[in-house]
């Protein structure tokens, strides 16, 4: 059964437990957590579990894990966080039970090396909480075993200086090494950042906003012109990602030419220095960036930088409101390919947070230098060897020396040469990372001998490695001399006793009974000597080891007996100063407004009686200047035998950082007040009594809300809403007197702010003043939970009745807006003035005009530009410049539509500016104009056929005239020849003329049957006749009609060919002889005598064998490369020229009435012939196909359907005809 630690009784045990710790919910965030710390002085917050039946802790957060956050730079990040990602989910606990145990809170606490022992009872409920201090304020308290109190107190103190510093309690080491780790990070993220290759990426997006855009060559091989182009492309590629890069950049990046006006402003610049690019752009960086003290100097830097090529260092400079900071700035020179400078660009980082922490961590040190200076133990800090690295002017003193001829020194040289083994012991436990006290003899520069009381603490570093220690020396010789003189005197009282005892051997036998009483008083005498002795050490250790001045001042010689060490730790004095002259001590040091205090403070002190306390408050002058708060609690000590006060005992507490906090106090309740009492908000604090558990249910919740919260403070917005007039008159209300328990809306409140673990932030609800009108109010509440249970409840009602009939008033204009919108036929939009002409609204029609969802367009700045038709881009650009001099202007694009299809739009844009002029935005009216631009086209089409067809008419009249002048001129001429002859009776003569009159006569008759021909078709009145023909007999008739028509024609050479069988055939004779005319004239017309013609009959079956040029081929490819199936039933003809062939352009048109092709030149012909054969095959229901070739001739191909007789055709056809 262990034995119950003498330390601790059931009250040291209650005294050691906080049992009311910081606690917060599983939900709470990190920031808010840190802040809850911030707001009650915690060390650290218990996650505790408030919502399940037995609250159990979950984690704890403790300033460390602060610490942990902030320098591995995840504070930001973890913010809004819950405190469960970062806690310490794993503990080290204690039960209750084991708190009674001292060794064992102890053991704990040193072998974790943690500050922060949370108490949990076994059902795993938060008791309470142990920390260092509050177990150190127990050792601290008197009653129990000093000695042994001292050394735990010494090896916590010890084993709490090898722990990672709490807000309080930074050792000047970890000061300075936490100040140069910040130092550290700050610099590296900025050279980081300095020495980017910013210069290419700037470099970069100028060539590629001044460069001239470069043509590609007109003329060149295609593969040279695809390698060409591919480069291009990547060079482009790779310097829009270099340009993209430096908006990516966390600095703002600054390029100017060399006269020091912008070209370029990245992102981060605008967020820095607060002006947008557009408004940088184009002017002076001396005129923006800099103070005007500092404008010469900048303009030295840039003088010397175009000649260096190259400047870094920190420059102070200005942001577009006025304020400046200093910023890190790295400039260097923009070269060309040539090597010539083109400009600057600057880099700059603002290091205002590094020159802060800086500051803080120079005043950090300056705080540890004089306390080091001001404390009166000696200090002395050294490396890992052993060499003195830091002295404090006490130490020097202590042994004789100046300080800086102790620097450098090893530790071996200081002690007596009796104590260098022990010197070297302790040594090794420091590099061992242990922390002890011990007693050292020392040898001054005098060589006198000198006794000191060293506290010695390694110094690791982060990775636990030895990188020296800090020993502190008290100097002890006084104490060491008072106790060699006690032991001397000691000696010298048992010497004397000794003495007396061999006087008295003589009558010892007579004087048995009276030597017996003397022994018994030498033994008495010893004991008082012993005991006076113990409780003069042990009140000397109480004295120095507790936080008061404790001071024993004669009235009768007006001085001070006695004063501890702590005045001269509290107000920076000797207490040798303060014995001399006391009295007027205090009056000089004493502040002038608290003297009447202090006569009070004597007064009461005089008229005392004894065991009464007189207490008085006032301020002294700390020997650095600073006015100190102090409390003092005297009592007579003394009195005469007249019962005058001779002696005062007295104790001073500092109570400065009190009263400073009861100050700030004080001025936060008058601006809380004030806040309460001018804030537009309702304001209210409900207290529960008794406390409500948040562990029950929902509804039981509500129901002890209603019943046991009474209104404890609140400002005259929340009475008014209520009915009242002020906050006095609800103050102190029960809730259930405010609100009715049947309130619906209430109730989904508190329902709400108990799911939310009493947080309810911003919750909008709809409810009823006092006098009946609807109000809409935003309700934010915070519970304060102690234990699991409800205490307080803080609400804030922020009336928005106003904001919220805006809303519904601007959403019902919207509503009506949308609507003209949505039925407009065409999009409204508004677009920036920037470059890329950026959409900044647009009406929800596109969606069902051209497809795309509006936040397409004001997504994407580049959305509308990048789907104009690329033939109408420069167009539409070029209409901005004309809309920002006219204001107004209307253009026509085609824009892609989502399915891939363009649309003509009309936009007619507006320049709205603002009442200087200057330009804000474009408005603009988008309308599709795709039907009015075909009906346009339309119309264009219809004029240019109208006006061609007035050109074709002109030149039909103009051809007919002509043919029809001719053959008349030659009746006319032959006629007057014919009467000439026949006087002379020239038969032959007279013959040749009448050959030519009929000759006429047929090619006007001719002309008149193709007129009429058309003239029939184009009324849809041309039909075909079939009837029994032999084609073979027939083709070879109309070679010889033609070449017997004319004689020119009888020059020329036509080919008859006929393949396959040549049955008779039922066809129209008729339509026939108008198609094998039209194209054998044709051939002989367009054709030289020597080039031959070729007229071929083919009939397709599956044993006819074709011979063609390349060789021999069945019919049947014949008919597969015509898109005829096999054994189709067709004849096929083919009239082949070599004649001057058909232009390519001509032939779409070539089968058109009165269309001639572009090469005839002034050759005679209507242009009927071609249309009249295509209509006769067409009558025939067959194909007529079209090869030429200009200058290497014309292939007409004529393929007819065997037709097969009715039974009436049959009928109707003479016999002779079968």
């Amino acid at each position: 059964m262990p034995v119950k630690n003498s330390l601790f009784d059931s009250s040291d045990s209650e005294c050691a437990i906080n049992r009311y710790p910081l606690i917060v919910s599983p939900q709470t965030s990190v920031g808010e957590v840190i802040a809850l710390m911030n707001q009650t002085q915690s060390s650290c917050a218990m996650v505790v579990e408030t919502s399940a039946e037995i609250p159990a802790l979950l984690g704890i957060f403790t300033e460390q894990d602060v610490v942990r956050l902030a320098t591995g730079e995840h504070l930001g990040k973890c913010r809004r966080s819950k405190i469960t990602r970062v806690m310490n989910s794993s503990p080290i606990v204690i039960s209750p039970a084991e708190t009674e145990d001292i060794l064992t809170v102890y053991n704990l606490l040193c072998e974790h090396q943690i500050r922060h022992l949370p108490v949990v009872d076994p059902q795993g409920r938060l008791v309470g909480l142990i920390t260092q201090e509050s177990l150190l304020h127990v050792l601290h308290k008197p009653g129990s075993d000093s000695c042994r109190n001292h050394c735990l107190i010494s090896n916590l103190q010890t084993s709490e200086s090898r722990l990672p510093p709490s807000r309080n309690q930074h050792s000047a080491g970890t000061l300075a090494s936490e100040g140069a780790r910040f130092r550290s990070l700050i610099e590296n993220r900025l050279l980081d950042l300095v020495h980017c290759d910013t210069q290419s990426i700037v470099k970069a997006r100028t060539q590629e906003e001044q460069a001239p855009q470069k043509s590609l060559p007109q003329e060149e091989e295609p593969a040279q012109l695809d390698q060409q182009l591919l480069k291009v492309e990547l060079a482009e590629e790779v310097i829009f990602l270099q340009a993209t890069l430096l908006d990516q950049v966390p600095s703002a990046v600054i390029a100017t030419d060399n006269a020091g006006n912008i070209i370029y402003w990245n992102k981060f610049a605008e967020q820095l220095y607060q002006w947008s690019a557009a408004e940088a752009i184009g002017k002076s960086v001396l005129e923006i960036l800099c103070l005007d003290t500092n404008k010469a100097l900048a303009q030295e830097i840039i003088d010397s930088l175009l000649e260096t090529g190259q400047w870094e260092g920190e420059f102070t400079v200005q942001r577009k409101d006025g304020t400046s900071f200093v910023a890190i700035v790295r400039d260097s020179v923009i070269t060309n390919q040539m090597g010539a400078a083109i400009g600057i660009v600057g880099i700059s980082v603002d290091i205002t947070n590094r020159k802060q922490m800086e500051e803080a961590l120079r005043q950090s040190e300056e705080r540890f230098r004089r306390l080091v200076e001001t404390m009166n133990e000696g200090l002395i800090i050294c490396d890992a060897n052993g060499l003195v690295t830091y002295v404090n002017e006490k130490f020097g003193a202590m042994l004789g020396y100046s300080p800086a001829s102790l620097l450098g020194r090893h530790l071996l040289q200081f002690p007596h040469k009796n104590n260098q083994e022990r010197l070297e012991e302790e040594i090794a436990k420091r590099q061992r990372g242990e922390s002890s006290s011990y007693e050292l003899e020392l040898t001054r520069k005098d060589g006198q001998q000198l006794f000191a009381l060293v506290s010695s603490t390694p110094i690791l570093d982060t990775d636990g490695k030895f990188q020296g220690a800090f020993a502190v020396f008290t100097d002890i010789t006084d104490r060491k001399r008072y106790e060699e003189q006690l032991k001397n005197y000691q000696i010298h009282l048992e010497e004397l006793v000794q003495l007396r005892t061999d006087e008295k051997t003589k009558v010892i036998s007579q004087l048995q009974k009276t030597n017996e009483q003397l022994k018994q008083e030498i033994a008495s005498r010893q004991l008082l000597v012993s005991s006076l002795q113990s409780s003069q050490r042990f009140i000397q250790r109480i004295n120095d080891t507790t936080p008061h001045i404790v001071y024993l001042y004669d009235l009768i010689e007006d001085r001070n007996i006695y004063i501890n060490q702590q005045f001269t730790e509290l107000l920076g004095y000797s207490t040798t100063a303060f014995d001399t002259a006391a009295a007027k001590f205090l009056i000089k040091k004493l502040h002038p407004n608290d003297r009447p205090a202090i006569k009070e403070l004597q007064r009461q002190t005089m008229n005392a009686q004894d065991g009464d306390v007189v207490e008085g408050e006032y301020r002294l002058q700390h020997a650095n200047g600073e006015w100190r708060w102090f409390r003092s609690r005297q009592v007579i000590f003394t009195r005469d035998s007249a019962g005058v006060p001779q002696q005062i005992l007295g104790t001073c507490d500092d109570i400065t950082e009190r009263k400073q906090s009861e100050e700030a106090l004080r001025k936060s309740e008058d601006r809380y007040r004030a806040f309460v009492a001018q804030s537009s908000e309702a304001i209210s604090c409900f207290e529960f009594e008794p406390a409500i558990s948040v562990a029950i249910s929902e509804d039981e919740q509500i129901q002890q809300i209603f019943q046991n919260a009474h209104l404890a403070e609140c400002n005259d917005v929340l009475a008014q809403i209520y009915g009242f007039n002020s906050a006095s008159e609800i103050s102190g209300i029960r809730i259930s007197n405010l609100v009715p328990y049947i309130n619906g809306h209430y109730i989904e409140q508190l329902r709400a702010l108990i799911r939310s673990g009493y947080r309810l932030d911003k919750l909008e609800s709809h409810e009823v003043d006092a006098w009946g009108t609807a109000k809409y109010f935003l309700t934010s509440a915070v519970g304060i939970i102690e234990n699991g249970f409800l205490v307080r409840l803080w609400t804030t009602q922020l009336d928005i009745t106003e904001r919220k009939q805006m809303e519904q008033a601007l959403q019902l204009t919207q509503q009506h807006l949308q609507h003209l919108l949505g039925s407009s036929p065409a999009v409204i939009y508004s677009a920036d003035i920037s470059s890329d002409w950026g959409t900044n609204f647009i009406s929800e029609n596109v969606t069902g005009l051209l497809g795309y969802q509006p936040y397409e367009f004001t997504e994407d700045a580049k959305f509308w530009r990048q789907r104009i038709h690329p033939d109408d881009v420069g167009t539409a650009l070029a209409a901005i410049a004309v809309l920002f001099e006219q204001k107004h202007h209307t253009d026509e694009y085609r824009f892609l539509r989502k399915d891939g299809s363009y649309r003509w739009m009309r936009d007619e844009r507006r320049l709205i500016c603002d009442a200087g002029g200057n330009p804000l935005e474009v408005v603009g009216y988008w309308a599709d104009i795709t039907t009015q631009k075909a009906a346009e086209e339309e119309i264009y089409k219809a004029l240019a056929q109208e006006k061609e067809l007035s050109e074709l008419r002109s030149r039909f009249i103009t051809l007919t005239s002509h043919e029809f002048r001719t053959p008349l001129c030659t009746i006319l001429s032959s006629a007057d020849l014919l009467e000439f002859y026949l006087e002379q009776e020239t038969s032959q003569k007279y013959l040749e003329h009448i050959h030519r009159i009929q000759l006429a006569a047929v090619h006007m008759t001719q002309m008149l049957n193709d007129i009429l021909l058309i003239d029939k078709s184009d009324a849809g009145k041309l039909e075909c006749n079939p009837a029994p023909l032999n084609l073979e007999a027939f083709c070879r008739q109309m070679v010889e009609q033609v070449q017997s028509s004319n004689g020119a024609a009888s020059q020329y050479t036509i080919t008859f060919k006929h393949d396959g069988c040549c049955a008779d055939v039922w066809m129209d004779e008729k339509l026939l002889r108008h198609i094998f005319i039209s194209l054998l004239s044709n051939a002989i017309k367009y054709s030289e005598p020597s080039q031959p013609i070729l007229f071929e009959l083919i009939f397709p079956n599956e044993e006819l064998i074709l011979n063609n040029q390349t060789g021999e081929a069945p019919a049947q490819q014949l008919l597969n490369s015509y898109g005829l199936p096999v054994n189709a039933p067709v004849v096929i003809f083919r009239i082949q020229d070599r004649g001057i062939g058909i232009p390519v352009e001509d032939q779409p048109r070539i089968f058109e009435s009165f269309y001639r092709g572009s090469n005839l030149h002034n050759q005679p012909g209507t242009g009927l012939g071609l249309a009249i054969v295509k209509k006769s095959v067409e009558a025939h229901s067959g194909q007529l196909l079209l090869e030429s070739e200009v200058g290497a001739g014309t292939t007409f191909t004529v393929i007819l359907p065997l037709h097969s007789p009715t039974v009436a055709e049959l009928e109707a056809t003479p016999e002779r005809m079968r």
